[in-house]
């Protein structure tokens, strides 16, 4: 929607942040349902032109949280 609305010339940002809630697996196993956002996400349009900086803080693999 926001590519359209660029497209069109009708919304004419860069960023786009958002807050959300993701069910991880946690949640999932004791069927938790909570609307609360746990994470932020943010899409820029076409980032090696508009990211002009950036500091990676932390890398590293996604750890399983059941076992």
């Amino acid at each position: 929607m926001i590519n359209l609305a660029r497209g069109e010339g009708i919304l004419p940002i860069d960023v786009v942040k958002g807050n959300f809630y993701i069910k991880f697996a946690k949640e999932r196993i004791q069927r938790i349902n909570l609307r609360t956002p746990n994470c932020t996400i943010c899409t820029v349009f076409k980032p090696n032109e508009n990211i002009v900086d950036s500091t990676i803080l932390t890398t590293g693999d996604i750890k399983d949280e059941t076992g």
